[in-house]
């Protein structure tokens, strides 16, 4: 199995061919929710049904008990094979990962090691 999201397309379509969105607007309305929930805001469940609204989604009748549990989910649907998880789970100091049972913060993983020709050419104490 595997991701068929940036395969050529049928199309001899050059100008989409090496293209790949730096932001999408669905992810400004997921960052305006998520800043407006961390502010205490009551906005951040409005801006959010605003994008399930676009979707074609029925609004939340009610809010939903974990917010980051439902951003979570957003990001996954929203964001396959994109990266954007990574940063939204580095960003949450998410623990574990679906689909995972390794602690990401105790492996380090969300930080990765200096290169060897950044610490030993320079003659530079590594960064600790």
């Amino acid at each position: 199995m595997y991701l068929k999201k940036y395969n050529p397309s049928a199309s001899n379509d050059s100008y989409y061919t090496n293209k790949m969105p730096l932001i999408r607007l669905s992810e400004m309305y997921l960052i305006k929710a998520e800043c407006e929930y961390r502010a205490g805001s009551a906005g951040a469940y409005e801006t959010w049904n605003e994008l399930r609204a676009n979707r074609k989604e029925a609004a939340w009748a009610s809010n939903p008990a974990d917010f980051y549990d439902e951003l979570v989910k957003e990001y996954r649907r929203e964001f396959i094979g994109e990266g954007q998880l990574f940063f939204l789970n580095k960003r949450l100091n998410s623990s574990t990962v679906k689909g995972s049972i390794i602690d990401m913060i105790a492996e380090k993983a969300y930080t990765f090691p200096l290169p060897i020709n950044e610490t030993d050419v320079a003659q530079r104490e590594n960064n600790r």
